[in-house]
């Protein structure tokens, strides 16, 4: 008599191949053991299916008897297949297993879930799947098996849970352990229909039936990645439990052995499904950029470079437990690696975007971007659920461009990476900050692939109140963007709040509320209008050129704007970490972007309504030249149009002017908007739309708050042409606004910096040392 079952008999005494081609026969079995037994016999002799990887159960950790290499096997059974299958008495009706020796569970499985699930909602587990989480799931004993010598017995095991099932791991809530559990919302989803529609209805999967992925069929060959009979995906479609030799059992290889492949033979098992556009030659894939290398001994277990692991860099087919997206280590948990916690995108790419020390790389040449430490920086996008005021994340994407519902934005606020970056896109070249200087985002930009809107205007807007409705701000959808604003306005804008702008929050390690008496947010796409009377040109240049501003001298601005009226410029040119003075160029291991920064709103200089005096860390002089704006002496006094005839005296350049009169009183917000994005003039004003005419941002009598602020002292009360402007075109806000040119002279909290004032053209006597303002 044998002494272990016919099955495992025969795969004993037989060689390798035959051994190979009688596992597969079992796969496909579905008739009277003894039946099967006989084909199997007749079976062996024929040639192998597979040529590699080899099925050799003999040789993987599933072959749990005690002969097994895994830890998990048994403590005196030496038969193989009786774990799984029996030639008698198989127990399963409600799935015609290959002769099963197990019970399937009955526990009720949490599926996967997610926004931007096109298969969904997800049913209970179906299918080959079952009977892969009869162990997996950890709720039946590894040793329990339908028939054991006649009857329903328990095998003893060795390296089990102390109930008998599979063993925790690294942690049953990490990205690291076999016992799955019945939590399966961090686990790729399984048991649905891979079909033609669903690849339609995704916008980014191949169209099954294809050479790689299909159902299938008897008589056919093998199918490499196969679909049950159903069309739907199980784990048998990624998993062979039978194969030796390759990691956890997979058809397909994980890693990229070439960079050029999207599908088929050259591509990676994810790709096979998943048709992601743009992938191939991103930052994340191409060899020649994604050339880091992981840091021998990192906690994560890799090696090489992060182009090999292509989407392992960031995914998990079976992650972290609490992680969304399946992104690896995609949680708040603290520990190494992760054992459950709240979902957390940034600690995904913080994986790599770190510090020296911390990152899973060895970091060279600035690259990748240390992002980490600028999100903990004084003031910085609220990246994190606690900042956010939230348990969790609300980012809900909804398509393969990472699109979301304008509400998201608006009732769910939130910044997350994805919000601003696309990571299958993205490009490694930061815009091009020299001149000609544009708002267009470069092809291989780390914006790339990213979705924003576009602000059309049937006219001038008016300025109402905040929360007034904007009758004329239209939105256009950009899939993909093709401009940084378009990026930033969908959150900054009434795209996402309607008439409702949120109060800015004071988050977790430093917000801007209540700087420069902010309190709430405003419309950035009504404020960058450029119909609007002066905007900074984010949308549009502005038009005004040197020499419609009459400026005949030496240019006010500094590179990269030489062309000024012409140029456009970033929102990232004011916003982001801070930069050297004299420049908004960021220091060469300094990233890009509005990530964090020490001063107020995230701004690359200080632009504080309290900030005094005029010194190169205020955030105008990054773009305007301070030796212009603010210094005593010393130029060109034409390089302004803020300026008037010879006669005012001094100097024509009112500017400096001003500044030789106030000292270390003087500060841009005494004139200017507190929010420095755009402001509209009055239609009414009879030099509305002529050519030089602009408000450069100036704040009128009748403005309101939040653009103008308990700092501003001087209004403008009449227009004038550039290089044309006198001491009556301005009021003082202070005394009700009756005082005029320099008859304001000792205005409270207004002291100066001594000296007479100049002879008035049409603007009254000089100010002596109380410091007069024009």
């Amino acid at each position: 008599m044998l002494d272990m079952d016919p099955f495992s008999f025969i795969i004993m005494k037989s060689t390798p191949p035959a051994q190979n081609r009688f596992i597969k026969l079992l796969d496909t079995c579905y008739v009277p053991a003894s039946i099967c037994l006989i084909i199997i016999m007749n079976y062996l002799p024929c040639a192998s299916l597979y040529a590699a990887p080899q099925e050799d159960i003999l040789n993987t950790r599933h072959n749990l008897s005690v002969s097994g290499s895994g830890e998990v096997r048994a403590t005196s059974e030496n038969r193989v297949c009786v774990f799984c299958h029996t030639p008698h008495r198989a127990g399963n009706t409600e799935y015609q297993a290959p002769l099963w020796n197990r019970e399937l569970s009955k526990v009720y499985y949490n599926v996967y879930q997610s926004t931007a699930l096109q298969a969904g909602p997800l049913g209970q587990p179906d299918g080959s799947s079952r009977l892969c989480l009869s162990c997996h799931d950890g709720t039946i004993a590894i040793g329990k098996v339908n028939n054991l010598w006649g009857q329903s017995q328990t095998i003893q095991m060795n390296g089990i849970a102390s109930d008998g099932t599979m063993p925790h791991g690294t942690g049953v809530q990490s990205g690291f352990t076999r016992r799955l559990g019945s939590d399966l919302t961090n686990d790729h989803p399984i048991s649905f229909r891979y079909d033609a529609a669903l690849a339609a209805a995704d916008g980014e999967l191949h169209i099954p039936p294809n050479q790689y992925v299909r159902a299938r069929v008897p008589g056919e060959a093998q199918v490499s990645l196969p679909l049950d009979e159903a069309e739907k995906v199980q784990c048998t479609t990624c998993h062979n439990p039978h194969l030796a030799g390759v990691d956890k059992f997979l058809r397909w290889p994980l890693t990229q052995t070439s960079d050029s492949a999207s599908s088929g033979t050259g591509a990676i098992l994810c790709l096979q499904c998943h048709d992601k556009q743009s992938w191939i030659g991103s930052a994340h894939q191409s060899a020649t950029i994604a050339d880091e290398q992981y840091t021998p001994g990192n906690y994560l277990g890799k090696e090489g470079q992060v182009w090999q692991h292509a989407c392992l860099n960031c995914h998990d087919t079976h992650t972290v437990q609490g992680a969304k997206h399946l992104l690896k280590e995609g949680t708040d948990s603290p520990a190494k690696p992760k054992n459950g916690g709240n979902p957390a995108q940034e600690q995904t790419c913080y994986l790599c975007h770190s510090p020296a020390g911390e990152s899973v790389l060895s970091v060279f040449q600035n690259r990748p971007p240390n992002i980490k430490s600028e999100f903990a920086k004084t003031y910085h996008m609220p990246i994190t659920g606690n900042e956010q005021g939230i348990i969790g994340e609300s980012h809900r994407i909804e398509d393969a461009d990472l699109t979301e519902p304008a509400s998201n934005l608006g009732s769910q606020r939130h910044v997350e990476c994805s919000d601003c970056h696309n990571p299958h896109r993205a490009g490694p070249q930061r815009h091009k900050h020299s001149a000609p200087h544009s708002n267009l985002l470069e092809a291989n930009s780390p914006l790339n692939g990213m979705w924003g809107i576009e602000p059309s205007f049937s006219g001038p807007t008016a300025f109402p109140a905040i929360g007034q409705p904007i009758l004329s701000l239209f939105i256009n959808l950009m899939k993909p963007a093709t401009r940084e604003y378009q990026i930033c306005l969908k959150c900054h804008s009434s795209y996402a709040y309607g008439n409702n702008p949120p109060m800015l929050k004071s988050f977790t390690g430093g917000g801007s509320y209540g700087v420069n008496e902010l309190t709430q947010a405003t419309d950035q796409a009504k404020e960058f209008n450029p119909n609007n009377a002066s905007y900074h040109p984010i949308i549009q240049s502005t038009h005004r050129t040197l020499a419609t501003r009459n400026i005949t001298g030496t240019s006010p601005f500094l590179a990269p704007f030489s062309q000024v009226g012409n140029q456009t410029m970033y929102c990232t040119d004011c916003h982001g970490a801070d930069t050297p003075s004299g420049t908004s160029t960021p220091l060469s291991n300094t990233p890009w972007g509005p990530h964090g920064s020490n001063n107020a709103f995230v701004l690359k200089g200080r632009w504080d309504i309290n900030e005094s005096p005029p010194n190169s860390s205020w955030l105008c002089f990054r773009c305007h030249d301070q030796n212009v704006y603010a210094s005593p002496a010393g130029g060109d006094p034409n390089v302004t149009g803020y300026r008037g005839p010879t006669m005012m005296g001094v100097v024509q350049n009112l500017h400096r002017y001003h500044y030789s009169r106030l000292g270390s009183q003087f500060k841009c917000v005494l004139c200017h908007s507190a929010v420095p994005h755009g402001w509209n003039g009055n239609p009414a004003n009879p030099l509305y739309g002529t050519p030089n005419y602009a408000k450069m941002l100036l704040v009128e009598r009748d403005d309101a708050p939040p653009y103008r602020t308990s700092a501003t002292r001087l209004l403008v009360d009449s227009w004038a042409n550039s290089g044309s402007w006198s001491f009556n075109n301005c009021r003082t806000a202070m005394q009700g606004g009756t005082l005029r040119g320099q008859t304001w002279t000792g205005c409270a909290g207004m002291g100066g910096g001594g000296g007479g004032g100049g002879g008035g053209g049409g603007g009254g006597g000089g100010g002596g040392g109380g410091g007069g303002l024009p």
